[in-house]
């Protein structure tokens, strides 16, 4: 952001590319991740390799990668940000919703073990252990505001 821009200049605008990592053990068992820590498979790091090749075949450039420390999100940000020629920032932030016992579980077992409640606040966790909607929002907002203060201080 340029503090000397004139009160008529447009206001900054932003382009965020999102990516999900490749296929992780878990996905491949059917688990439930959260904060479990799984690797990528073979496929997994095939699918993210595809991915890097075409990007730098048709010229995607980004200005920075940033992943969460999770194994899985971390080889797949490494992979781009190789392929790309570009930093790799890790921020545990940008976990994915942190789902307690759920985490490493398959569906029928969670269903058994924890079954779900008629009615759930966004603002309650699915467990005590775990993230509510509401909780995982904030966090997200707060990651998004983070990545604007990065611009912000880069001027």
């Amino acid at each position: 952001m340029n503090s000397q821009s004139s009160p008529h200049s447009s206001p900054p605008s932003y382009e965020f590319t999102f990516l999900r990592h490749g296929q992780s053990k878990s996905n491949a068992e059917g688990r439930y991740q959260g904060h479990a820590n799984y690797p990528l498979t073979e496929h997994g790091i095939r699918q993210v390799q595809t991915l890097a090749d075409h990007w730098d075949g048709t010229g995607v450039e980004l200005d920075l990668v940033i992943s969460s420390p999770l194994a899985r999100a971390h080889h797949t940000a490494e992979i781009i940000a190789h392929k790309l020629g570009v930093a790799l920032e890790i921020d545990p932030v940008w976990m994915e919703r942190d789902t307690g016992v759920n985490g490493s579980m398959r569906s029928e077992e969670m269903r058994c073990l924890y079954p779900s409640p008629e009615f759930l606040s966004p603002y309650s966790p699915i467990h005590p252990d775990a993230e509510s909607f509401c909780d995982l929002y904030l966090r997200a907002s707060r990651g998004y505001a983070a990545l604007l203060q990065k611009d912000e201080h880069a001027t």
